[in-house]
C-alpha cells in the first residue's frame, strides 16, 4: 500500500514538474487507437441505430483492454529490468516498477496542462488582447468564442478549471488507485503488482475519457454510435466527481474563499447541470468564488441555455482575476484529494 500511495504523489509531482510532453503524448495515441477501432467497427456494423450502439459499445471495450493491457506490459517490463541486470538490491527493485507507474499515471492527469490553458487566456485578458483570448479560450472549451467579451471568457475558463479537476485529475487518480488496490491484491508480489494495476487504471480511465471527447455528440454522426462511450463516462466519473467536492471545500477554507458557500451552493445547485458529473465541481467552484456559472453559450451558432449556478442575489461580477482565483483554488484541491486518497489507501 506505501508503494501504492507513493506512485500516487509522485504522478502528481512528475505532472506539476514536467507538464505534458510536447511530442508523441500517450493521450494522443489512446484518441489514435479509438479512433482506428471506430474506424472499423463502424464500417463492419452498418448504419443501423442498434448496429451502431453495438459497433460503439465494441470500440470502447477494445479500445480500454487494449490501452490498459499496454500501460500494464510497459510497467511489467519495467519490473523486469533488475533481473534482467542480475540486481538485487530490493529498493533498486521496488522503485524502477513504481516510477514507471507513476510516469504513465502523471500523463493521464492535466494539473500543469490546466494552468497553463487558462493563464494564457488570463494573460491575454490582461493585455487587452480579446482576439488571442478567444482563440485559445477556443482550445479548451467547446462552445462558441469568436465573439465573447471579457466577462464571458471568464465564465468559459472557469467553468473549465472546475469541472475538468474531476476528468483531468481525480478520476485518472481515483481508478490508478483502485487498479493498484487490484493488482497488490491479484498478484503474488504486491508491489510490482500496485504499480502494475495503477497504470492500468489511471490509462483504462483516461481511454473512456478520451472516447467521451471524441464520440459523445448528439449529432447525425455520434448519437448512437457514441451512446455508449459517452454512458460510461458519465459512469466512471460518477465517484471521483463527488469525492472531489469535500477536497474543493477544504481548499475553499485555505484559500479563504468563501468555504461555507461553497458547501452550500453545491447543495443546492450542482444537479442543475446538464452533466451528472460537471455540476458537482461547478457549483463548488461558483460558490467558494462567490461567481455565477451556467447560462446560454453557443455551439455552431446554435444557442443552448444551461441553468444558472451560483449565488445569484449577490454574486460577484466575473473579473479576470477570477480566472486566477480558479486556479489556485484548483492547486489546492488537488493536494488535498491527493493526500486524502494517499491517507485512505495507508489506511487500508
Amino acid at each position: 500500500m506505501l508503494d501504492l500511495a507513493i506512485i500516487l504523489v509522485l504522478a502528481v509531482i512528475f505532472d506539476l514538474l514536467l507538464g505534458d510532453p510536447r511530442r508523441w503524448h500517450p493521450v494522443v495515441g489512446i484518441g489514435n487507437a479509438a479512433g482506428f477501432f471506430a474506424r472499423i467497427l463502424r464500417k463492419a456494423s452498418g448504419e443501423g441505430p442498434a448496429a451502431l450502439i453495438a459497433a460503439g459499445a465494441a470500440t470502447a471495450a477494445m479500445t480500454v483492454a487494449v490501452c490498459a493491457i499496454a500501460a500494464g506490459a510497459i510497467v511489467y517490463a519495467a519490473a523486469l529490468v533488475p533481473k534482467v541486470a542480475l540486481v538485487s538490491n530490493v529498493a533498486f527493485v521496488a522503485i524502477v516498477p513504481n516510477l514507471a507507474a507513476a510516469l504513465i499515471v502523471s500523463f493521464m492527469i492535466a494539473v500543469r496542462s490546466l494552468e497553463d490553458h487558462a493563464l494564457v487566456v488570463y494573460r491575454a485578458l490582461v493585455r487587452e488582447d480579446l482576439s488571442f483570448a478567444r482563440e485559445r479560450a477556443g482550445w479548451i472549451v467547446g462552445r462558441d468564442t469568436h465573439d465573447l467579451p471579457e466577462p464571458e471568457l471568464v465564465r468559459a475558463t472557469v467553468e473549465c478549471v472546475a469541472e475538468s479537476i474531476s476528468d483531468g485529475v481525480s478520476g485518472p487518480l481515483f481508478f490508478a488507485a483502485v487498479g493498484g488496490l487490484i493488482g497488490a491484491a491479484c498478484l503474488k508480489d504486491a508491489g510490482a503488482g500496485a504499480a502494475i494495476g495503477a497504470a492500468m487504471g489511471a490509462v483504462g480511465y483516461r481511454a473512456i475519457n478520451t472516447m467521451d471527447s471524441m464520440f459523445g455528440y448528439r449529432n447525425a454522426r455520434y448519437t448512437f454510435f457514441g451512446r455508449v462511450p459517452a454512458r460510461l463516462d458519465d459512469l466512471a466519473n460518477l465517484l471521483p466527481a463527488r469525492l472531489t467536492v469535500p477536497a474543493i471545500i477544504l481548499a475553499a477554507l485555505i484559500a479563504r474563499e468563501s468555504f461555507v458557500q461553497s458547501a452550500r451552493i453545491w447543495w443546492r445547485d450542482a444537479l442543475k447541470h446538464t452533466s451528472p458529473n460537471a455540476g458537482q465541481g461547478e457549483a463548488a467552484f461558483a460558490g467558494a468564488l462567490n461567481i455565477q456559472l451556467g447560462g446560454t453559450n453557443l455551439y455552431a451558432g446554435v444557442p443552448v441555455v444551461k441553468p444558472l449556478i451560483g449565488p445569484q442575489d449577490r454574486s460577484a461580477p466575473l473579473e479576470r482575476a477570477h480566472i486566477l482565483r480558479a486556479v489556485r483554488l484548483m492547486f489546492l484541491t488537488v493536494l488535498w484529494f491527493t493526500i486524502g486518497l494517499a491517507g485512505v489507501i495507508l489506511a487500508l
